[in-house]
């Protein structure tokens, strides 16, 4: 098999107001882990923090654009390095993308695109939706676009797809994403010094947001069952995890993929669509947007973890974690 040359079009960061955080950063070094042994390239639109994130786990290879860089210099930029690279495959995960890049792009090379919820009629040689209202299936289209729709094609981390039984050590795992762009966790700390248990719970504060001081304040005084850290591995934490806590997006797939029930407290409109779907099936409390209710929604889904009282789906059946190993195949395919 001979090394291919990989461009990964992508967006995330800190970003206020935009609806977007890291999902996108993430989701594109999943699927990177496929192709070690391949030369590849990230063309990154950085809110803040991104490129930090790439580096730390080991992708050095970063031409960075400018944020919200307007449609006609984006795809001058990216048809320039797909030429100076000798590109073989664009793969685009990027905020809000736009057909008319995409058009333009697939003329002259081949491209893939990742995207979310319920949109998937784009133009790309491949199109990967792996949103959990889609059920599971293959779509050829008549001028041989293929597009692969449902969690079977989510793409997480590869330690997700190992099924090892794992002693259970903490009751509860609480993320808010990689940005916790609505404070979300300064209102859970707020719940949990006044909530009396001795429930063991890590909070993970994402690599992106900002610890305000009154979240200094309470870290100083939280009680020896209760731990808070700034970054974690999500396959490990959530592995000896019995409950979950987050803001929706990738995340709730991981809790579903290792069977641990969860609750999603959405940060942001999007958010909400996953999160109405997972509770239609069964597979997750929905907490809705965060509001002034929130306070009250927290304290009463500690209550129900506090008594163990929870949805008990089997959660895997849905999704397995080999979504990344998939679609890495299928790009393979479409390269050859």
């Amino acid at each position: 098999m001979r090394k291919l040359n990989i461009l990964f079009r992508i967006s995330g960061g800190k970003a206020p107001g935009k609806e977007l955080g890291n999902g996108h950063i993430f989701r594109s070094m999943n699927l990177a882990y496929y192709f070690r042994g391949h030369n590849i390239w990230f063309l990154l639109e950085d809110f803040g923090g991104a490129e930090k994130i790439l580096n730390q786990n080991g992708f050095k290879n970063i031409i960075k654009l400018k944020k919200n860089i307007d449609i006609d210099s984006d795809i001058n930029r990216s048809i320039r390095i797909v030429k100076n690279k000798e590109i073989d495959v664009l793969i685009n995960d990027a905020y809000l993308v736009n057909n008319q890049y995409l058009k333009k792009i697939k003329k002259v090379v081949k491209t893939v695109l990742v995207t979310d919820l319920k949109k998937y009629n784009y133009s790309a040689d491949l199109i990967i939706n792996g949103f959990i209202g889609f059920k599971n299936k293959k779509i050829i289209t008549n001028n041989k676009k293929l597009i692969l729709l449902g969690p079977k094609y989510q793409i997480l981390n590869h330690q997700f797809s190992s099924k090892k039984k794992i002693s259970k050590k903490n009751d509860l795992l609480v993320t808010f994403g990689g940005f916790d762009e609505k404070n979300i966790t300064e209102i859970f700390l707020e719940e949990i010094i006044k909530f009396s248990s001795n429930m063991k719970i890590k909070i993970i504060h994402g690599p992106s947001s900002k610890k305000t001081k009154r979240i200094k304040e309470i870290e100083k005084i939280l009680p020896r069952n209760i731990s808070f850290v700034s970054s974690a591995n999500m396959f490990k934490e959530i592995s000896i995890s019995k409950f979950g806590l987050c803001s929706g997006g990738i995340t709730t797939y991981e809790f579903a993929t290792l069977d641990v029930p969860f609750a999603i407290l959405s940060q942001v409109k999007h958010q909400t669509i996953t999160a109405k779907v997972w509770e239609n099936i069964g597979m997750a409390l929905n907490l809705g947007l965060k509001n002034k209710k929130t306070p009250v929604k927290i304290r009463n889904y500690l209550k129900s973890v506090n008594s163990n009282l929870h949805i008990k789906s089997k959660f895997s059946k849905h999704i397995d974690g080999f979504g990344g190993k998939r679609v890495s195949v299928e790009i393979m395919r479409i390269v050859e």
